[in-house]
């Protein structure tokens, strides 16, 4: 089974260009992306992800805000950040 991977970015080619990198492994990586925070944490109440990659400047709600969420709703989500 594959591993659920959600990635947020606002920037859509980075987001684009690592979906399109791990999905190149369709059995290993299931990718789902989103452009901004909110979005993120609606699709986290949707569907469960073992990884929620994450750019730490976004508009309205940051990155960080939607970590601090993570961790208090699915804590054992694995999360990781970039710039």
């Amino acid at each position: 089974m594959p591993r659920q991977v959600l990635i947020c970015d606002d920037e859509e080619t980075l987001t684009w260009s690592l979906a399109r990198s791990l999905s190149r492994d369709r059995e290993v990586f299931d990718v789902t992306t989103v452009n901004d925070g909110d979005t993120a944490l609606a699709v986290l109440e949707e569907q469960s992800f073992d990884v929620v990659v994450l750019d730490i400047r976004m508009p309205g709600i940051s990155g960080l805000d939607v970590l601090l969420r993570i961790k208090e709703r699915w804590p054992s989500t694995r999360v990781i950040m970039m710039t």
